[in-house]
């Protein structure tokens, strides 16, 4: 029991180094996600109120995304503890990540009573890209997965030591994970309302009467209000719902003999049946190999040719299924089969999928049924076969690694916003030189930027209106000299107005006094003033 308990924990402080260490350096800089929280949690602290001027927000405007309150909430914690810091904006991302990795190895035992199979699930989610690479960011979904597991564990607690503190707790941490992410809104109650069902005779009539009661009132609390953001990424009135829609009603039949388009007469123009069409393509699309394990794009979540899984799991978990399934009538296999089924269909009513973000809960039943591949299957090999086994996966992570922490940041700046704390460090040296600073919107929220890396006093801000909107390309948005909006042709030919845009906007338009580039080398910002006429 000892050792077992041991390994744990070593795995998890393997876990916690690769989350910490360097982690306000890699990635590279904040993202605008990052430093609207960042930012925003400054200002609840100063001032109790948000960017906008809201007092203690329940949904934080932001960048006109709504996000949910739970990780600036626990920013602002953090910036109280440890100063106003980079590190400090991403670390309960990663304090809450490692702690998911010892949650994985304590549920999978919870679940099948199996120490071995619980170091290995641990150890896999300690070492998984697509786990880590979220946990080194300021990440919403991230914190909401530890909620979703932390849960999954109270209730298995509460359920097999009898503890009804355990249930409470559990289902309280379920709720706090739909306050975290919208994906979870779905996810955290009905795997709840799945998991009283699978564990339904081993939990009392009370118990099972007031779990489903709570997590049907999660479900109803998290959906019942319209939000900005559903609104905002949901695929039910797209244009390519009604594009489906059309080409469907083409290939649908028509009957001659009684002269009826029997398409038109059941759809009357609705779109409901091809949007039914694109949602399932958006699930199904997320268990595509591609997605998993072969996607090498140039993405913000990803690192250089390393996809979100390693290929050595694909076998892997080929052979963990089997054994999996093997187990047949095991409530655990269940549980866990429910999860994995469960975690992409929030993602598939939305736009731009597949999407890492909004499917990183498919990690843990993942990694589970990796190490039950690990645990039956690989195991199982001749020693020699072990060996290459056991070399192959240490070359996989050591080229991760590699990728993650010396090409990541020279090769995929650009999808990290870099410059952006150098541009305002510049600007703010030189700004008095000038009467006014024009910065293009096509920087991408500049404002935000600007405003977290100059520390700017959130109450001069809202004293000076706070920020109009967050939305890209808003062009009402300024303070002190800073104005952020596109180039007017009239104040490129003003010498006293200077300008920071794309090298695009202003490379032979105006006098560069600074270029900043992207780590590669490219460049990203062009700063100077306007040419007198």
């Amino acid at each position: 029991m000892k050792q077992w308990w041991w390994g744990l924990v070593g795995i998890t402080l393997v876990g916690g180094i690769l989350r910490f260490w360097g982690l306000g350096q890699i990635p590279p800089s904040l993202d605008w996600d990052e430093v609207s929280m960042g930012y925003n949690a400054h200002s609840i602290l100063r001032t109790g109120r948000d960017e906008f001027g809201k007092k203690w927000p329940m949904y934080f405007r932001a960048l006109d995304d709504y996000k949910l309150p739970v990780y600036t909430y626990l920013t602002a914690g953090s910036i109280a503890v440890f100063g106003y810091n980079d590190w400090a904006v991403r670390l309960p991302s990663a304090a809450t990540a490692t702690a998911t990795v010892a949650l994985v190895g304590v549920l999978v035992y919870l679940l099948f009573a199996d120490r071995f199979l619980a170091v290995a699930g641990a150890a896999m989610m300690a070492v998984s890209p697509w786990h880590l690479q979220f946990s080194r960011m300021a990440s919403e979904v991230n914190v909401g997965l530890f909620w979703l597991t932390l849960g999954a564990v109270l209730l298995m607690v509460g359920m097999k030591r009898r503890r009804r503190w355990g249930l409470g707790w559990g289902s309280l941490s379920l709720g706090i994970a739909s306050y975290t992410y919208l994906s979870f809104r779905v996810i955290a109650p009905v795997w709840g309302l799945g998991w009283v069902w699978i564990y339904r005779q081993s939990l009392s009539r009370a118990s099972r009467l007031c779990l489903t009661a709570l997590m049907i009132g999660v479900l109803v609390m998290g959906l019942g209000r319209s939000h900005v953001r559903i609104k905002g990424t949901n695929v039910f009135e797209t244009d390519e719902a009604y594009a489906v829609f059309k080409q469907t009603e083409k290939e649908m039949f028509y009957d001659a003999r009684l002269g009826i388009n029997f398409t038109r007469r059941l759809l009357h123009d609705s779109k409901w049946l091809p949007t039914l069409v694109i949602i399932a393509k958006g699930y199904l699309v997320h268990w595509s190999p591609t997605f998993l394990f072969f996607d090498y794009e140039e993405k913000q979540h990803q690192t250089p040719f390393v996809g979100l899984n390693y290929l050595f799991l694909l076998p892997v978990l080929v052979a963990g299924q089997y054994y999996l399934v093997a187990r047949g009538e095991n409530r655990g296999v269940k549980a866990i089969l429910w999860w994995l089924l469960l975690a992409p269909l929030p993602a598939a009513v939305t736009r731009g999928v597949p999407h890492a973000g909004r499917t990183l809960a498919m990690t843990v039943p993942l990694m589970v049924i990796a190490a039950f591949g690990w645990r039956f299957g690989v195991r199982r090999l001749p020693g020699l076969i072990k060996v290459v086994v056991v070399l192959i996966v240490g070359l996989s992570v050591g080229q991760y690694l590699h990728q993650y922490w010396v090409h990541l940041s020279q090769e995929r700046s650009g999808t990290w916003q870099y410059g952006r704390k150098e541009m305002t460090e510049y600007v703010a040296s030189y700004k008095g030189e000038y009467d006014r600073v024009v910065v293009s919107t096509k920087l991408e929220w500049p404002y935000i930027f600007m405003l977290y890396y100059s520390r700017y006093d959130p109450a001069a801000y809202l004293a000076q209106g706070g920020t109009k909107s967050g939305g890209w390309g808003e062009e009402g948005n300024r303070y002190d000299k800073y104005e952020f909006h596109q180039f007017r042709p009239e104040d490129l030919h003003d010498p006293k107005t200077l300008f920071v845009g794309t090298p695009d906007e202003l490379v032979g338009r105006v006098e560069s006094v600074q270029v900043i580039n992207y780590l590669d080398g490219q460049p990203a910002i062009v700063i100077g003033p306007g040419r007198a006429r």
